[in-house]
């Protein structure tokens, strides 16, 4: 089984007409986080509400042994929402995760855990699937809406082109083994582009029409008996869709943050973003994201808990620690 625990917070809303598990009146958002990335987890969903103008029920991946401790975090702050915590059971997904070229955290199956989104949701058909290293400016409303109205119904994700920077880097050759006899019949031009699943809206009813799942799998096997790519989930979902996804506005998936050497600057080169996905290694949530801070702080729904998101001047802060004072002394 791929979930041996689920649970559903605010219950009493998701039982009501309005938001049900099945509803199509609300909008349906799936995160997948573990360890570090529970707490920006809440800042992400916190950052959703207030921007939708409609009802959403936020379903939950985490790791085994996970749920509880999220549940009372989540219990204690969010009153308003159905919230689905399901934890991922990763026995079947290991054995065919190969990392040829990375580290272990690569081979996390909680990674590979949107390749079972229908089986996972069974009632679930359009969905939007977000990692929690994100925060939301925009109604999720939009997106969501203009992919159920696509005018090409053979389309059945909608996602942000991968290295915006770089778009040589954003194609095929770059993303798989583009040599093998397997990939290149599948990847008719190499130098088309992939997209970056950090964000993307789908179609789980074509999911399970199309056997996406088994696809998915096929394809981590084959990589487990020769390099077809070198470590992640990106690829298996660039070959599957290669040609049924469509370009979203760039603003859904804005990742360029890090290639600015202030937050200042980079607001002025992107006037349009709509969800900031930070994805480098400065997260906003942690000290050498102090150029972030003003982005996440006010979406994280723990007030005081972090010394950096208190309100005042540096002047005003109270680190915790020595290490944080000079930090804290190292920005004056």
């Amino acid at each position: 089984t791929l979930s041996n625990f689920r649970r559903t917070i605010n219950q009493n809303l998701a039982d009501g007409k309005t938001c049900g598990a099945s509803s199509d009146d609300c909008l349906h958002v799936i995160l997948a986080a573990s360890g570090g990335y529970l707490k920006p987890l809440l800042a992400s969903i916190n950052s959703i509400i207030k921007h939708s103008q409609r009802s959403i029920f936020f379903h939950v991946l985490v790791s085994e042994g996970e749920a509880l401790s999220l549940i009372h975090q989540l219990e204690q702050v969010f009153k308003s929402n159905p919230i689905e915590v399901v934890e991922f059971n990763g026995e079947r997904v290991r054995p065919l995760i190969k990392v040829w070229v990375g580290t272990e955290r690569h081979a996390n199956p909680l990674n590979h855990a949107r390749f079972f989104l229908p089986d996972l949701f069974p009632d679930l058909n359009t969905v939007l699937y977000i990692d929690p290293d994100t925060i939301v400016v925009e109604d999720i409303g939009r997106v969501l809406d203009d992919f159920i109205a696509r005018p090409n119904q053979d389309i059945y994700l909608s996602a942000v082109v991968s290295k915006i920077l770089d778009i040589r880097a954003a194609t095929y050759e770059f993303l798989v083994n583009c040599d093998d006899v397997q990939v290149k019949n599948r990847v008719k031009d190499q130098t088309s582009k992939y997209f970056n699943a950090g964000v993307f809206v789908t179609d789980l009813e074509w999911w399970r029409k199309d056997k996406i799942t088994q696809q998915l799998e096929e394809w981590l096997h084959l990589n487990t008996q020769r390099k077809l790519w070198n470590w992640g989930s990106q690829a298996p979902l660039g070959l599957v869709f290669y040609d049924k996804w469509n370009e979203l506005d760039p603003g859904w998936n804005e990742r360029r943050m890090r290639y600015f050497p202030s937050s200042d600057e980079f607001e002025k080169s992107a006037p349009n973003v709509k969800i900031y996905h930070f994805a480098g290694e400065n997260k906003p949530w942690k000290n050498n994201g102090h150029e972030l801070w003003h982005l996440w702080c006010k979406y994280y729904p723990i007030k005081n808990e972090d010394w950096f998101c208190r309100d005042g001047t540096y002047l005003n802060l109270i680190p915790s620690s020595p290490t944080d004072y000079r930090f804290v002394r190292s920005l004056w």
